[in-house]
C-alpha cells in the first residue's frame, strides 16, 4: 500500500534505506551540473520545498526508511526528518518488495548519473566503487552477467571506454565512507558547499 504521509507523529524515526546507503556514499564525489556554491540561497530553498522524500514505514517502530531522492538530499542543510511533509510517500514494511526497492535506487542512481552529472571523468571515479556495490541481480538484468565491466559501464552511460580509464589510472583511488544516516546524523556533503 502506497500512501502520502498524513501524521508525522507515527514517524519515530527518519533513516536512509540499506539498499539506498552505499550508493548515497558513491554519489558524494560525483560533481553536479551546476555547483551548489552557485546557487543563492532562494534558490536553495526552492529546491528544499520540492524535494518529496520516499520511504518504507515500519508501523511497528515507526522508523522511515528512506529511499528516494537521494541526489536531492546533496542540495539541502535539512536533516531527514525536516524534509518530512504531506508530499512524502509512504510505502508499508509490510507490503513492500525489497528488490523493488533496490531496483528503484539503482534506477534513479543511472537515470541521474546519464543527465545531472557534469563531467564523464567524475563518473569514472566511482566506477571502481560501482563494481564492488552493484547488486547482482541488478547486474544480470540489465547486462545478463553478474558483474559490471568497464565496457558495459561505458555504453551504458555513452561514453567511450578510454574516458574513462584515463581519470582511474591518474587519480589514486579515494575511500568512499558508507553512510549510517539518520534524521541527526544526516548531514549532505561539504565538499559540494567548498
Amino acid at each position: 500500500m502506497v500512501a502520502f504521509l498524513k501524521n508525522k507523529k507515527q514517524i519515530k524515526s527518519v533513516t536512509i534505506h540499506p539498499a539506498a546507503q552505499d550508493i548515497l556514499s558513491l554519489i558524494d564525489d560525483l560533481k553536479l551540473t551546476i555547483p551548489i556554491e552557485n546557487l543563492s540561497s532562494s534558490a536553495l530553498e526552492l529546491i528544499e520545498n520540492t524535494i518529496r522524500m520516499e520511504g518504507v514505514l515500519n508501523e511497528v517502530t515507526g522508523e522511515l526508511e528512506v529511499f528516494s531522492p537521494l541526489f536531492d538530499l546533496r542540495l539541502t542543510s535539512k536533516t531527514l526528518e525536516q524534509l518530512l511533509n504531506k508530499n512524502t510517500i509512504i510505502h508499508r514494511k509490510d507490503l513492500v518488495d525489497e528488490q523493488w526497492v533496490e531496483s528503484t535506487v539503482w534506477g534513479q542512481f543511472f537515470k541521474h548519473i546519464s543527465t545531472s552529472i557534469r563531467f564523464v571523468d567524475d563518473i569514472a571515479l566511482i566506477q571502481p566503487e560501482l563494481k564492488k556495490i552493484f547488486p547482482p541481480d541488478i547486474c544480470n538484468e540489465l547486462f545478463g552477467k553478474k558483474k559490471l565491466s568497464q565496457y558495459d559501464f561505458s555504453g551504458l552511460i555513452d561514453a567511450d571506454r578510454g574516458k574513462l580509464t584515463r581519470p582511474i589510472s591518474k587519480i589514486p583511488p579515494k575511500k568512499t565512507q558508507k553512510i549510517k544516516s539518520s534524521s541527526s546524523t544526516f548531514i549532505p556533503s561539504e565538499s559540494d558547499h567548498s
